[in-house]
């Protein structure tokens, strides 16, 4: 699978699997965990059979641009970054530029989003709280 970022920070990006590690790769570089640096794997989202790059060690997650409103049933449509957003030290696996983070709308978790092709990073958990939330 072949991918280019329209992003104007992410010249192209270009991705293909790996079968025997079940990780992403770019050029040579698997594509890295944001939170503990481990190589990210592809896996399925049992729930909405939507392909995610997930780490085994911290049980975070990478949603690409769009990805979010399929695997989470609650999510807001449109998400931008809002002006309180603030840098999060966290780099994005597919462009490699710093996160923002910020509240996820109508919730106080905190997530990440690259500026650059939108992608979203959420730490274990957070999927699950937002739609807890966003649902009552």
């Amino acid at each position: 699978m072949y991918k280019d970022c329209q992003s104007h920070q992410c010249h192209i990006l270009y991705e293909k699997y790996d079968r025997q590690t079940e990780s992403l790769v770019r050029g040579d570089k698997y594509m890295q965990c944001p939170k503990c640096d481990c190589q990210l794997k592809r896996g399925i989202d049992k729930h909405s059979n939507t392909e995610i790059d997930y780490c085994t060690q911290c049980k975070g997650i990478w949603l690409d641009e769009n990805e979010l409103q399929v695997v989470c049933k609650f999510s807001a449509w449109q998400i931008s970054l809002p002006p309180n957003a603030v840098l999060s030290q966290r780099f994005c696996p597919c462009c490699e530029i710093e996160m923002y983070e910020f509240n996820y709308p109508e919730t106080t978790v905190k997530v990440e989003m690259c500026p650059g092709c939108y992608g979203f990073w959420m730490d274990s958990g957070e999927i699950k709280e937002i739609e807890l939330v966003r649902k009552l």
